[in-house]
């Protein structure tokens, strides 16, 4: 089971030196796929992609706040 949770972060040239079984095939055939799909290729940084999951940390973290104030 680990091995496969691994392969989440795992590039192609990575994946194709992991010991092969039928769940790791059909993983790397289904991300060859969509990697090599347009539609599916990265639309924005990695600077913006950080930025946008730090807002929303923050945007939890104010409404959290909100929410604890009320109830007390």
């Amino acid at each position: 089971m680990t091995k496969y949770m691994i392969m989440f972060d795992l590039d192609k040239k990575e994946l194709e030196n992991i010991q092969k079984d039928k769940i790791v095939d059909k993983y790397i055939t289904n991300v060859t796929i969509v990697n090599d799909n347009p539609e599916f290729q990265k639309y924005m940084s990695e600077e913006e992609d950080k930025k946008k999951i730090q807002n929303s940390l923050l945007s939890e973290a104010r409404e959290n706040g909100i929410n604890d104030g009320i109830s007390k």
